[in-house]
């Protein structure tokens, strides 16, 4: 029984340090490049894991770990003691006995599985030399890793591996090195532990059930994400006079650019753009705050852009406000502007000018999306398009069926047109502070129903009880001009809640129609699920160099209703009429507008009185400023 808890631990280990950096937006691999040393010296053939030796503990180990390894990822392992004994005579060859079971990539895991059943465990322990044959197999820039598994210290030392490990360091600081020592005693652990404390690593003990879960605990962990911005810049300007033209593409090739801010809070800023006739503007917009937690109240702020012509009179349909009362993740609105050759409308110079509103200090960093659609399309499709949607209501949402079979996908950093959509069940690991997103496809007529649950949290016996509740997972929908979706049903999760779906959907089937209306609806095709873990009682912030202990949890998309065919978009299609009257200017949105593109639900339901309290007191300056200003509007 000992035999098989040492092989899960060291299993838990190796596939927990490993899986401490998901790639930041690709599809595929959730490893950064990494490379395995497996010691196979004389040690390893002690039979002390009842009657069991540690070489076949370890090889069962390994075997169950990339079983769990993904076939794409950059894998190499490294292994030492096997090609000469451990006697004296042959030290100096033992000492650069060090094979190169497989470079990065190189072989699938099933030779993988082969090489390591083959391993026959016999002579010396060079981990020194090891760790930099390991270093010659990975990259020499992003992150990467080494991870160490051994049972002694090196017994070809000089170079003494601690200084091995800082030289590697040196030459490169994303490089880390996590070790596992293996039914080890003092000097090897404190040999090993020096190794990954010198290049920020972590060590592991997996010589006892007892030391298992301070193995998890350790090894799991990792740094975040961060929310990757387009290179694209465009520095809005502190008045109109100045404001900056940005170049809009059509819905096919839709303009994405990095939006800079002025600094300071209570700011306003602007940019412009030359609205075609029988065209509308749409945008969706991402404020992006610097990664990581935040206090309740810490950097909370309101936010809008409005649409306007030059004497700051209202060109939009639709638009929607932001109030983040922590301000700890990327938060999302839209514009639908006006067609200003339809008759009535008092947008009819060259440029329509975007103007941003904030109180308190909002972030700098914007990630915008713009396109120029037809008012009018060549061909509506389906006739349902012609029409906005009727809402649903929460009694119509359904929960998901989960299907048998999940994968388990990485997270995109940003809402990437380019990733692969999710089809049923899937699962993946957040750290605190970081947000997600996962590509879904809802075609034109259709909805999507969601549900997402807590399936492990292994750090949870790290945090107090009493800060546990403020350890939550946020949710939005963005279409794939990262416009949000209004939601139907609970918008977040506390952690702690485990094996408890929360369940949301989308308010209204996707129809042409609803862009009359001014709901971001109109768009069927790639859409994006955004998830976002706060603690707004952690201690200490975190931030993108913290290393957490991943939640893992899992996502069940279901798109409801018939796929009907969509419009056809053609340069030109939309005609002026002298008839056609515009719809009227919703300059209506309300407390409860905001509270719905805003944490203000969240921590209504999960926030203390006093914080309760002080956000009321927060969304109400960010209404009085609005409706100030609307007025002068």
């Amino acid at each position: 029984m000992r035999s098989f808890r040492s092989a899960v631990a060291v299993v838990a280990t190796l596939g927990l340090a490993l899986l401490s950096s998901p790639v930041a937006h690709a599809q595929g691999t959730t490893l950064d490049p990494t490379v395995v040393v497996l010691d196979a010296s004389g040690s390893m053939t002690a039979e002390d894991v009842d009657g069991t030796s540690r070489m076949d503990s370890a090889k069962q180990a390994v075997t169950r770990f990339l079983d769990q390894v993904p076939g794409d990822a950059q894998l190499g392992l490294v292994t030492y003691g096997t090609g000469t004994g451990s006697g004296e005579e042959e030290k100096e060859a033992g000492c650069r006995d060090i094979t190169v079971l497989a470079e990065l990539g190189e072989k699938d895991s099933g030779a993988l599985k082969d090489a390591v059943n083959g391993l026959d465990p016999r002579g010396y322990t060079p981990i020194g030399n090891s760790l930099l044959r390991a270093n010659e197999l990975l990259p020499k820039e992003g992150k990467r890793s080494i991870v160490l598994v051994s049972d002694g210290i090196d017994t070809c030392a000089p170079p003494p591996v601690c200084d091995v490990a800082k030289q590697l360091k040196e030459q490169g600081t994303d490089l880390v090195v996590h070790t596992i020592g293996f039914m080890v005693d003092e000097a090897a652990r404190a040999e090993l532990q020096c190794v990954a404390d010198a290049t920020g690593g972590t060590y592991s003990d997996a010589s006892s059930t007892d030391g298992l879960t301070e193995t998890l605990t350790r090894a799991a962990t990792r740094s975040g994400t961060e929310y990757q911005l387009p290179t694209k810049q465009v520095q809005f300007s502190n008045t109109l006079h100045d404001a900056p033209e940005i170049s809009v593409g059509d819905i096919e090739n839709p303009t994405r650019i990095h939006a800079l801010l002025p600094p300071g809070g209570k700011k306003e800023a602007y940019a412009k753009v030359k609205l075609p006739d029988n065209m509308r503007l749409q945008v969706g917009y991402t404020l992006v705050p610097e990664f990581g937690t935040r206090r309740a109240l810490e950097d909370n702020y309101g936010f809008f852009i409005t649409a306007n012509n030059q004497s700051d009179g209202p060109c939009h349909v639709e638009r929607s406000g932001l109030v983040d009362i922590v301000g700890d993740h990327p938060s999302s609105g839209f514009i639908i502007s006006k067609d200003k050759s339809q008759k009535g409308v008092d947008c009819d110079e060259d440029f329509v000018y975007l103007h941003t509103h904030e109180t308190f200090d909002a972030p700098d960093d914007m990630d915008m999306t713009l396109a120029f659609v037809p008012t009018k399309p060549s061909n509506y499709g389906d006739d349902s398009n012609k029409n906005a949607s009727a809402a649903r209501t929460k009694e119509s949402i359904q929960e998901p069926k989960q299907t048998d079979t999940e994968a388990s996908v990485p997270a995109l950093a940003f809402p990437d047109p380019t990733g692969e959509s999710i089809k049923s069940s899937i699962t993946a690991d957040i750290v605190e502070g970081e947000t997600q997103y996962f590509p879904v496809d809802v075609e034109w007529g259709q909805t999507l129903d969601v549900s997402v649950e807590v399936i492990e949290d292994l750090g949870a016996d790290k945090v107090e009880l009493s800060r546990q509740p403020s350890r939550k997972l946020s949710f939005d929908v963005l279409n794939e001009l990262q416009q949000p979706q209004k939601l139907v049903g609970e918008q977040s999760l506390r952690v702690s809640e485990l094996n408890s779906p929360t369940v949301f959907g989308t308010e209204r089937p996707i129809s042409f129609g609803n862009a009359e209306a001014g709901s971001p609806a109109w768009y069927g095709g790639k859409h994006f699920i955004q998830v976002s873990f706060s603690h707004d009682r952690r201690e200490e912030k975190a931030t993108a160099d913290t290393q957490s202990i991943p939640v893992k949890y899992r996502i069940t998309v279901a798109p409801r209703g018939d796929a009907v065919t969509g419009p056809t978009f053609e340069a030109g299609s939309a005609t002026s009429s002298e008839t056609s009257t515009p719809p009227q200017s919703s300059e209506s949105t309300t407390a409860t507008d905001i509270a719905q593109t805003s944490n203000l639900a969240k921590l209504l339901r999960y926030g203390t009185l006093i914080d309760i309290l002080l956000a009321i007191i927060i969304v109400a300056i960010a209404v009085i400023v609005f409706i100030t200003r609307r007025r002068r509007r």
